[in-house]
């Protein structure tokens, strides 16, 4: 992950976000720290300066994970609640991109903050809607099942 990425849902709550997140950090990773940042006070004071050191420190307290370049998955939900959050993953683009960092929210593309810049460029956006019951179905390899369904309509 060269990049900062970002999964975005648009208006939408309930739809799995923490969830695959979760589960990606935990298959793909030797380590993650999950912070939610939605009406969190530890998380409160953190965003005021760019220091990706301090940062990690305070991730790594937060969530009593060691956090470990490459090697951890840093993972901020809800971070719309904290626009100096989001213009942070510039600066760990471009000046610690050993740390990999997702971020989401179910907010984050109405949110607009002044006095802050979103990292144009140095963000990957991912748009994730519900599945409908055919890809559920195929997910969970029920291929005869929804085979059988089709036929019936």
């Amino acid at each position: 992950m060269s990049q900062a990425t970002r999964f975005e849902w648009r208006k939408t709550s309930g739809k799995g976000k923490t969830w695959i997140l979760k589960e990606f950090g935990s298959r793909e990773y030797e380590s993650f720290a999950y912070i939610n940042c939605d009406n969190n006070p530890l998380v409160k004071d953190i965003f005021y300066d760019f220091d990706i050191g301090r940062l990690i420190r305070s991730f790594s307290a937060i969530t009593n994970i060691r956090i470990e370049k490459e090697k951890t998955l840093i993972v901020l939900d809800e971070i719309q609640e904290y626009p100096l959050g989001l213009t942070a993953l510039k600066y760990f683009c471009e000046n610690a991109p050993e740390y990999h960092i997702v971020v989401a929210g179910s907010l984050l593309g109405f949110h607009v903050h002044q006095g802050t810049g979103f990292p144009v460029g140095k963000v990957d956006q991912i748009h994730m809607y519900p599945m409908s019951f055919e890809e559920f179905l195929l997910a969970m390899d029920q291929t005869i099942l929804l085979e059988t369904m089709k036929r019936r309509r």
